[in-house]
């Protein structure tokens, strides 16, 4: 097990509040200019909902994050963006092993021994 001062719950609380507060740099690009605007990790789904137009149904989207354009789903758009583009982790509390989703890495935790 990872020896450090805090308890799981808190370990767990603490890399949530990091995802939540970390500023992201938007590099979705229109007409040849990305938009550039720093925004907290909790604000980033609304920003590029409000400020893009990505919808957050099953409608397709085209990724325009630096000259990505892959096509998705617009309720996948945010975790694609998060995993591929931001390369957002979730390390395990127990064992230090990294996930690119929180549920893929609470999924590995209760089974995890570390």
């Amino acid at each position: 097990m990872f020896n450090n001062n805090f308890g799981e719950d808190e370990s767990m609380a603490l890399i949530g509040y990091a995802h939540d507060m970390a500023p992201r740099l938007c590099l979705w690009t229109h007409n040849g200019r990305s938009c550039c605007t720093i925004v907290l990790g909790r604000d980033f789904p609304a920003h590029l909902q409000n400020v893009h137009g990505v919808p957050g149904t099953t409608s397709r989207v085209q990724c325009h994050w630096s000259n990505c354009y892959k096509e998705l789903r617009g309720d996948t758009f945010v975790r694609h963006v998060q995993e591929i583009h931001l390369k957002e982790s979730w390390p395990c509390p127990r064992c230090l092993m990294l996930f690119s989703r929180r549920s893929v890495m609470n999924a590995h935790r209760a089974n995890c021994t570390g």
